[in-house]
């Protein structure tokens, strides 16, 4: 028997197929009918992973209502909804909403972060980000990004099984799993449904991408290996290991040409 939310996938992937991935998009009633979840809560504060373990949100609905951001691509450094932290963690079932607008929401920056502070976008936390951290079971929806792994030395975060919602307004769709730093990171079976860049891979990390449905994404997954942006990255390869993955195109921003599976390096 199909769950309430592989169901709404399935409607969503339809939808998109027929062209109207706009209107799917700015649809966020219908993907936040509380039906779907097994109620809500009110968020004012970020919540943050401190300590290794399980943490499982029993698809209890967070609705944003701390400091206002505007949930709009490009607006760094915003609030985030959860913060990991910690190494050896596993979140499960976490679903929220920060749009600025469903269910009375405030905005949100960027929603999910995996770093090991809360200072911009975890870039200046220091070089031992967590490891081992895995974030399943994911319904949510991007603002600036939707989930960024932000502090140098962050090793093998796995992003899987989940629902991942573009920024609302088409217009200003942008990235929605971004990674600036760290290596074996795991993105695994996850249903993606519109993004201009799904998965972005920044110079000197790694991603296994593997079984990941890329609906609407411009690009599935974008790799570089020359836009070295934020201190202290450093410009280099960008590699990801690429199978059993449908839809949105894989390329190499700033490097040569590269294929849509098996091992691939962007230099």
């Amino acid at each position: 028997m199909k769950t309430q939310i592989q169901k709404t996938h399935l409607v969503l992937t339809l939808t998109l197929t027929l062209g109207a991935a706009s209107a799917l998009a700015q649809n966020m009633n219908d993907l936040y009918k509380l039906s779907r979840f097994n109620g809500s809560k009110e968020v004012k504060n970020t919540i943050v992973i401190t300590k290794p373990g399980t943490y499982d949100f029993k698809n209890v609905l967070h609705i944003w209502n701390g400091r206002n951001h505007d949930c709009d691509a490009g607006k760094e450094n915003g609030p985030q909804i959860l913060r990991i932290e910690a190494s050896n963690v596993i979140i499960k079932n976490f679903a929220y909403v920060g749009d600025g607008k469903t269910h009375g929401s405030s905005g949100l920056g960027d929603p999910i972060h995996i770093a090991s502070c809360g200072r911009g976008q975890g870039n200046t936390c220091g070089s031992n980000g967590p490891k081992n951290v895995t974030l399943d079971r994911i319904y949510g929806h991007a603002c600036e990004d939707m989930i960024t792994i932000g502090t140098p030395g962050t090793k093998n975060v796995a992003i899987q099984n989940s629902t991942l919602i573009p920024v609302p307004n088409r217009g200003k769709w942008d990235k929605t799993i971004q990674i600036n730093f760290g290596t074996d990171h795991k993105i695994l079976n996850n249903k993606f449904i519109g993004g201009l860049r799904c998965v972005r891979l920044k110079p000197n990390t790694s991603a296994q991408i593997n079984g990941n449905s890329f609906s609407g994404c411009k690009y599935g997954v974008l790799m570089s290996t020359k836009d070295s942006d934020i201190a202290p990255m450093k410009d280099g390869p960008s590699t990801a290991f690429l199978g059993s993955n449908s839809g949105g195109p894989v390329r190499c921003k700033d490097g040569g040409s590269i294929g849509s599976s098996g091992k691939q390096v962007c230099k």
